[in-house]
């Protein structure tokens, strides 16, 4: 048995204490290194939280009962106000008044613990009125020890404001009297608004899907169709007028815009077509040119009329009283044959003023719609032989035979009237243009029209003349071989009322040999 003094003991415990005061101290400074490294990375993770939520673009902030604990820099910034007078404020006085009760409610319902929207969408004024809307996300949370509520906020202002620039567009365009179809590169239609329906009779549901190349499949040939892609394709707007067709079947005219529609990347996606019906206006456009070309016919005609009453007319009158005057003092010292000669002038001037008065009285009389129209069925060839005796002394006083080569019963139905005017004018004219020889009238039948042709062999027609001679607007006068005046109104009432009567009217030009006037009558109603 080992026999251990008191000193010895002392030592050992001595020694043992020591040992577990350094083995304390050890430990000690190993848990002070653990704390160190994480209260470094507490502060780090501090560091990098307080970095992440003061950098954050969105309002992030934590509220209990209203009252502010905290708020980011962003949320700071937006409120307009400093931090102290921020602190000071409940964060309801920041919402607007339509939203405040309702975010009031929310909120102590969360305190409550009730199920209520982890988000909402409030509208927010700041210290100087500036609307503001955000999409606020919440969530229960504790914070220095007590629940309270973290939020965060995201700036909706510009989406919400374009969604509603986006759905006054959308009412406007819909609301539109204006057809607005939008389609992509291909043609297809996958967006009409109500005018479209309105305009084309295509309900919306048969419209989306639909080609809008079915809607003018015959307004453009294949060049211009594809003139027209490549245009619009380029980018470049397209501004024009084209008949469409309704679903009906009806055509109609249309005013059109097509623009082309970028995407994000540049590229074209889709077109829009703004179309306008433009019917009535192009109907009115052709009654005002129509207008616009009857006004000057009116103005030629007066004028044809001022012209044939100043000279015209005047020129026969001089030559009768000029004759007459010679006669009345020269009668006793005449011998017969210079009076016969004085006689034969006056009367040839006498038919020459007798014509020219019965064409403006006819032409005038058609002008106001004074002469009836009046068709019926009768026989050719016996008006033919009624104008031939009508017009035979002007024929034989310069030896012209008036021929005619109808047949009997050569029926036509039209206004018998008319008819005589056109022969008794193209006889008339004949015998002017022909020195000496005949003037033959012939007919051609078929079974919808006759064809009569009046044949001189006269002095002919100049072929700066030809296309002149049926219009109003051209003052074609020529004076025939006898030195017998015209006006040209004559050939200008035989057009008239040869179209009058369902005819057309033409002449064929002989070089040297003469000269046919062609029309046609019809042979039944």
């Amino acid at each position: 048995m080992i026999n251990i003094n008191s000193t010895t003991l002392i030592i050992i415990i001595l020694i043992i204490g020591f040992i577990i005061i350094a083995f304390v101290n050890i430990l000690r400074r190993k848990a002070n290194n653990k704390l160190k490294e994480a209260n470094k990375k507490l502060r780090e993770s501090e560091h990098k939280y307080k970095l992440v939520v003061e950098s954050s673009p969105n309002i992030m902030f934590v509220q209990k009962n209203g009252k502010i604990l905290f708020a980011n820099s962003k949320f700071i910034e937006l409120s307009g106000y400093k931090k102290d007078e921020l602190f000071q404020k409940s964060i309801f006085d920041l919402v607007s008044k339509k939203d405040r009760e309702k975010t009031k409610q929310l909120s102590e319902m969360r305190m409550e613990g009730k199920n209520v929207p982890d988000s909402y969408e409030i509208e927010t004024r700041n210290k100087d009125g500036v609307v503001k809307y955000f999409e606020i996300f919440m969530n229960n949370t504790i914070f220095n020890g007590e629940n309270a509520i973290f939020g965060i906020g995201t700036d909706i202002t510009s989406r919400k404001k374009n969604l509603e620039t986006i759905n006054t567009l959308s009412a406007a365009i819909e609301q539109s009297n204006a057809s607005v179809v939008i389609f992509d590169v291909n043609g297809t239609i996958f967006y009409a608004n109500e005018a479209f329906y309105t305009l084309t009779g295509y309900k919306l549901t048969e419209a989306i899907g639909m080609n809008v190349r079915k809607l003018n499949p015959e307004n453009f040939r294949l060049s211009e169709s594809d003139e027209f892609w490549k245009h619009i394709s380029s980018g470049k707007k397209w501004v024009g007028e084209f008949r469409s067709r309704r679903k009906n079947g009806d055509l109609y005219w249309e005013s059109a815009q097509v623009s082309p529609i970028h995407g994000l990347d540049g590229k074209i996606n889709y077109f829009s077509a703004i179309t306008r019906d433009i019917t009535h206006d192009k109907s009115i456009l052709n009654q005002l040119e129509k207008s616009k070309q009857e006004l000057q016919e009116a103005n030629l005609t007066k004028d044809r009329f001022f012209s044939i009453i100043a000279h015209d007319l005047k020129n026969p009158f001089n030559a009768i009283l000029g004759y007459t005057e010679l006669l009345l003092s020269e009668f006793d010292i005449l011998n017969k044959e210079d009076q016969k000669e004085y006689i034969e002038n006056i009367n040839l001037s006498a038919q020459s003023t007798f014509n020219l008065l019965e064409n403006i009285l006819e032409w005038s009389r058609s002008q106001m719609g004074k002469i009836e129209f009046n068709p019926q069925q009768f026989d050719l060839s016996k008006l033919i032989n009624d104008v031939i005796l009508l017009c035979r002394s002007q024929a034989v006083a310069k030896n012209i035979r008036l021929i005619s080569k109808v047949k009997y019963k050569t029926h036509v139905y039209a206004d018998d009237y008319m008819v005589k005017t056109i022969l008794r004018n193209l006889l008339t004219n004949a015998i002017k243009f022909t020195d000496k020889g005949e003037v033959i009238i012939e007919t051609e039948s078929s079974d919808s029209k006759v064809l009569i042709s009046v044949i001189d062999s006269g002095i002919g027609i100049k072929d700066d003349m030809v296309d002149k001679l049926f219009s109003i607007g051209h003052n074609v006068k020529t004076a025939g071989t006898n030195n017998e005046k015209g006006t040209g109104l004559g050939l200008i009432l035989c057009k008239e009322f040869v179209n009058k009567n369902g005819g057309d009217i033409w002449v064929n030009r002989m070089k040297n040999q003469g000269t046919i006037f062609n029309f046609t009558l019809p042979t039944k109603e």
